[in-house]
């Protein structure tokens, strides 16, 4: 029946095959065919051909049986088939990934191969976003920086000998808003990289601005987190200040915007008041910033006029508040006409009145009756000395005569101070008032004392420190003088290290000393210092720039003093004064002879004159008229044996009479003069000893 008994097939992997079982009956019958399914393939067809496709990536043996029967009767055709196998490309796998901002992924890459389980793998195309590591197929893909959205590459895989499909990994990058990457995104105003709060950015990622609390570098000068214009930082984020239109809550009790003094705002900020030195408009006349109601404004801020009760100075003589003109003071605010001393009238409290000022006639120039005992000497009257008794045998006598010296034994003031007086000759050490009180001053080491003897220097007091009290004395004393007033009254003038000039008075006989006022300022410590006074009138030299200051005070020290700048070359100097005929000299030599005399009390002083002579350390003294003066020999030069005579009312002249010993010691001779015009020379011989010469 059949043209073949049975059927071998050989066919490649994954094809496929005919496979033709045609037979014929000899009887011409029509035959029917069936088959068994294989157990490695698919067969197709009703016969006699069939198609066989063996499964996929199958390679090997696989079989069937084919029936055809006719009739009755049945032929069996074994079908053999054989599948070579042939090498299969690898097919690779398409794979998605998700991560976030800034944060990497794994990845591992797939792929199939029926032939081989040994694959390799590479990019084809790598992400356009983003970065890849690792070895295939385990692999890292990181996101460019702050990247976020779709991102995707390709691969494949290799058995060796076939590559297989190109294969897309599909990435998700999640969007991750983080403040201070540097980066704006989503709610973020700004994003500068960094948490600094003074920039432009804060750390929040919001804007910079004004009330947020932080304080914006070159932009704002304070920012406190409010809007309150009453704290010490406004709105506009600049500290409060006076004049910015709003009153600072503690710190200031107004704030108008403005300048103007004359409102009810100062431009200090403070609330405009009576006495702040501001007129203010509309409701006060004045304003002059005191509470004196002797000048143009009384303390109640209206213009002083006659009849307000107070007296204002250099306007009226006197206020009483009334319109009475039978009263001590006129309703035009004048005083009756005075009584004037020296008119020759005596009135009101006139003791005396002989028709001049001059002292010494018995009526002095306050009208006062001259006489001893009255506590003032009147050298004019031949008084020596005055301590307002009439008592003998207290050092001035009942008739003001200095009563007869006494020699005294040495008194030893203190066992611990160490003292000298070795300075310039104006500064005086010893001095003696009107009652005979003794008064002595001693530079010892960083201090000065003063001790006084009531009893013509049988004994004398403690030592009192004149620098209690000034904090700039620390640094040390250059100089100190004393010199005598009225009765019971001594001053005694410092000048420290640092060049301060004070003044110290007592007015109980040295029992206690005032408190230091301050005269001035030397411009040299070492120039020198120079104490003049008489009765209430003191005067105080030191060196300025150029010449001597004279500062003058007329009320024992009390109060403030008045300087005159005194131009003249100096080295040593020294301050006289006339008591006879009230003249002021300032003396200095360079070693020639400088001098100026002021008549009105050190306020003004005649040009320089320079009359013949000179001396080196020279001293001075005054006396009814006459300028005396002496010195040392130094080398070739001075005048040392001379005492000059310069007449105060022609100080360009000199006269001189020598004869006196030669000494080269410094400051080694003294002179002082009476008030009769009698000189005294005291002289420190080279040789030892002392020797006094007098010329009268």
């Amino acid at each position: 029946m059949l043209s073949t008994p049975s059927i071998v097939l050989v066919m490649p992997e994954d094809g496929t095959t005919t496979i033709d079982a045609t037979a014929v009956d000899p009887e011409g019958e029509t035959l029917r065919y069936t088959a068994t399914r294989p157990a490695h393939g698919e067969l197709t067809g009703a016969g006699p051909v069939y198609t066989y496709k063996p499964a996929k990536d199958y390679a090997g043996s696989d079989a069937l049986t084919i029936t055809i029967t006719v009739r009755r009767h049945l032929v069996e055709v074994p079908v053999s088939i054989t599948i070579v196998g042939v090498d299969d490309a690898p097919v690779a796998a398409d794979l998605a990934a998700t991560t976030n901002e800034d944060q990497g992924v794994a990845i591992a890459l797939t792929a199939a191969d029926g032939d081989s389980t040994l694959l390799t793998y590479e990019v084809v195309a790598g992400p356009a976003h983003g970065t890849l590591t690792g070895h295939p197929p385990a692999i890292t893909y990181t996101p460019a920086a702050h990247y976020h959205g779709s991102d995707s590459f390709t691969f494949r895989a290799s058995d060796g000998e076939l590559d297989s499909n190109a294969a897309t990994v599909a990435i998700t990058i999640a969007d991750v808003v983080t403040c201070g990457d540097g980066f704006v995104e989503g709610a973020e105003q700004c994003d500068d990289g960094n948490a600094i709060e003074t920039d432009a950015c804060l750390a929040s990622c919001m804007a910079a601005t004004c009330g947020d609390g932080a304080i914006q570098a070159g932009v704002e000068t304070c920012d406190d987190g409010n809007g309150s214009n009453t704290d010490g930082c406004v709105n506009t984020c600049v500290p409060a200040s006076c004049g910015d239109g709003f009153a600072w809550f503690g710190e200031e009790a107004c704030d108008d915007g403005n300048d103007d003094n004359a409102d009810a705002c100062r431009n200090s900020c403070e609330a405009a008041s009576c006495g702040d030195g501001f007129v203010q408009a509309g409701v006060e006349a004045c304003d002059d910033a005191n509470d004196d109601n002797t000048d143009a404004c009384i303390d109640t801020c209206v213009a002083a006029a006659c009849g307000d009760g107070f007296v204002e100075a250099g306007v009226e003589q006197c206020d009483d508040a009334n319109q009475d003109d039978g009263d001590a003071c006129r309703n035009d605010c004048t005083l009756p006409a005075p009584p004037v001393c020296g008119d020759g009238d005596l009135e009101g409290a006139e003791e005396c009145d002989d028709g001049n000022l001059a002292d010494g006639d018995g009526c002095g120039h306050s009208c006062l009756i001259e006489r001893c005992g009255d506590g003032l000497v009147q050298f004019s009257r031949g008084e020596q000395c005055d301590d307002g008794n009439a008592v003998d045998g207290d050092g001035c006598s009942a008739t003001c005569q200095v009563d007869p010296f006494v020699t005294t034994a040495a008194i030893k003031i203190s066992d611990t101070l160490s003292c000298t007086t070795a300075v310039a000759n104006a500064a005086r050490k010893v001095a003696v008032d009107g009652s005979g009180t003794i008064y002595a001053v001693m530079h010892c080491g960083a201090t000065a004392v003063a001790v006084t003897s009531r009893d013509r220097g049988l004994s004398v007091s403690a030592p009192f420190d004149l620098t209690t009290g000034l904090a700039d004395a620390e640094n040390g004393i250059a100089q100190v003088a004393v010199n005598s007033g009225p009765s019971g009254v001594a001053y005694a003038a410092l000048l420290l290290n640092t060049g301060a000039v004070y003044l110290r008075t007592t007015q109980d006989g040295g029992l206690t000393w005032g408190p230091a006022v301050a005269v001035g300022t030397a411009a040299n410590p070492s120039s020198g210092l120079s104490l003049e006074s008489f009765n209430d009138d003191v005067y105080v030299g030191f060196s300025v720039p150029g010449g001597v200051g004279v500062a003058r005070n007329h009320s024992r020290g009390s109060g403030t003093f008045e300087l005159t700048p005194v131009a003249m070359g100096i080295a040593f100097f020294d301050l006289l004064y006339d008591v006879v005929q009230g003249t002021l000299a300032v003396t200095a030599d360079t070693p020639g002879f400088h001098i100026r005399v002021s008549t009105d009390a050190g306020v003004t002083f005649a040009a320089e004159a320079n009359p013949p002579g000179q001396e080196f350390f020279s001293d001075w003294a005054i006396g009814n008229g006459n300028i005396f003066a002496v010195g040392i020999n130094l080398g070739a030069q001075g005048d040392a044996n001379r005492l000059y005579i310069i007449p105060s009312s022609n100080v360009a002249t000199s006269s001189f009479v020598a004869g006196l010993p030669v000494v080269t010691t410094p400051q080694s001779r003294s002179v002082a003069a009476d008030a009769e015009g009698n000189a005294y020379v005291g002289s420190q011989l080279n040789g030892g000893g002392v020797q006094l010469d007098r010329l009268g």
